[in-house]
């Protein structure tokens, strides 16, 4: 008698995502997400399509067992996933919405009161940042407006994580910096289930990074990547492509330099953008008008 094969399972990115926050010790909640009809919470007109809690008492739901975690993502699989800011898990979260200003309110404070420390970020979906910073103690209220499109994020809030999807079709992302160990990096690559990273020191690119570069140019050689860092390993000159460009312009560059994936800047600033890949031009390119531009199919950074 022959036994069946054992069932796959599924790999859910926000699931993975999520086990990951937890062993951190950072509480997580599943969240509503996008769907072709608005938001998975169906209501007519939602406000905040893809941002709300899933669970029936929202964040008083939050935890960091893996159990309740993993039956969460099996009840809903395509769930976004948000981490609890505040005391509970030692974050306070600078939000920056450069659609309000954020960025240059935030280049403001930086002349007045000196730069902000390097500290984890996060690429939002809407094209801003989520800056993570260690909670003091005590109690750090919630601040809507701080200044022109910037939000504090801390006790009793909360904020949508990577790899979330956001309304816009672009995906939540961890930023890699430059003086990133290798292993900092891999760590993302597998939260996110890529294996491609784009590398910025603040909003300026410097290189690209990928799984490959990890294993056959380190690893195989027996370099720790506890001790390397990432801006050692980098992939330069980048090639790229500005985002009000044609698919066929990018189509011609990846065949001209033999890549899968390509950068997208933005044309005013130079500002990453996103990733464009094979697979986005293959679904995208039959089906749409040759004159669109590659802001439609690229992937977020």
């Amino acid at each position: 008698m022959t036994s069946s094969p054992p069932k796959r399972r599924e790999v859910k990115p926000c699931l993975t995502a999520a086990l990951d926050y937890a062993r951190r010790s950072w509480p997580v909640i599943p969240l509503h997400a996008p769907t072709a009809d608005g938001c998975s919470c169906a209501r007519d007109e939602c406000s905040s399509v893809g941002k709300h809690p899933r669970t029936e008492h929202g964040l008083k739901d939050a935890t960091t067992d893996e159990g309740v975690i993993g039956r969460w993502w099996d009840k809903w699989p395509e769930a976004n996933v948000g981490i609890v800011a505040g005391a509970v898990s030692g974050l306070v979260v600078l939000d920056v919405d450069p659609r309000h200003g954020g960025d240059e309110s935030l280049r403001v404070l930086g002349e007045r009161h000196g730069q902000l420390p390097e500290t984890p970020k996060s690429r939002t979906g809407g094209g801003g940042q989520h800056l993570l910073f260690a909670h003091p103690g005590g109690r750090i209220k919630n601040k809507v407006n701080l200044a022109p499109g910037l939000d504090i994020r801390a006790d009793g809030g909360y904020i949508v994580a990577p790899p979330s999807l956001h309304a816009s079709g672009q995906r939540y992302e961890w930023d890699v910096h430059p003086d990133d160990s290798l292993q900092t990096a891999a760590q993302k690559m597998r939260i996110r289930n890529i294996g491609f990273l784009p590398v910025c020191d603040g909003e300026r690119l410097v290189g690209v990074l990928t799984d490959r570069d990890i294993a056959l140019r380190t690893t195989a050689d027996g370099i720790d990547p506890r001790k390397s860092l990432s801006k050692e390993w980098i992939t330069t000159p980048i090639v790229y492509c500005f985002d009000d460009q044609d698919v066929d312009d990018a189509a011609h560059l990846m065949r001209e330099h033999q890549i899968r994936r390509l950068i997208i800047l933005s044309r005013d600033n130079k500002r990453l953008v996103g990733v464009v890949s094979l697979g986005d031009l293959a679904t995208n390119v039959e089906e749409k008008k040759s004159g669109e531009v590659l802001q439609e199919v690229s992937e977020p950074s």
